[in-house]
C-alpha cells in the first residue's frame, strides 16, 4: 500500500479488539445498569452497543 492507494492486491488489514471508544460506551452502560438511573440512556447504550457487535458480525 502506498498512501491510500491499493497495490498488487494487498488488503488493510485492521483488528478486531474493541477500541477506546466501545470500552467507554461499555462502561458507561454497566454504571447506569448498576446504579438503575436513566433508563432511557440504558436503551440506548445497550441499543448503540448492539449495533457495533452487529456491524462486526458482518465485516469479520
Amino acid at each position: 500500500m502506498v498512501g491510500d492507494v491499493l497495490l498488487l492486491g494487498q488488503l488493510n488489514q485492521g483488528t478486531w479488539k474493541p477500541c477506546e471508544m466501545e470500552c467507554v460506551l461499555r462502561v458507561l452502560v454497566a454504571f447506569v445498569r448498576g446504579k438503575r438511573s436513566n433508563r432511557e440512556c440504558l436503551d440506548d447504550g445497550n441499543q448503540h452497543l448492539k449495533l457495533l457487535d452487529a456491524i462486526k458480525k458482518e465485516f469479520k
